[in-house]
């Protein structure tokens, strides 16, 4: 018999999908909060840079798809290095006294953060 897969709860314990309660069986993007927990931070600049490739696309397409892909390109950047800030703090928390405890946070961040990956 193969083990089913397995869940983290809310308080960081793993338990079989069976034995899940019902407000424990959400999906992973519900407790994510959008404004407060953007990936990107201030989005504004994002925005306002694609509108701008999407309105010179009439006028001049190969400059409007590079700059879409230059954008593409900076959120990505962006993401990479928002995900390299929560790896670090989750990293510290894994390292700093009592092992179990500390990497059981730790499990605790990335959960919130794939939440967040999710959420966008």
């Amino acid at each position: 018999m193969t083990e089913q897969p397995r869940d983290l709860r809310d308080d960081g314990e793993l338990v079989p999908d069976g034995e899940l309660m019902p407000d424990d069986a959400r999906s992973a993007a519900d407790d994510v909060d959008p404004d407060k927990d953007a990936l990107l931070g201030d989005d504004a600049d994002f925005i306002r840079r694609w509108d701008q490739a999407q309105a010179t696309f009439v006028d001049d397409p190969r400059r409007a798809v590079s700059d879409a892909a230059a954008l593409v390109e900076d959120v990505l950047a962006r993401l990479s290095d928002t995900f390299s800030a929560e790896r670090e703090r989750a990293e510290a928390n894994a390292q700093d006294g009592e092992e179990t405890e500390n990497l059981r946070l730790a499990m605790q961040q990335y959960r919130e953060f794939f939440r967040r990956l999710l959420a966008a």
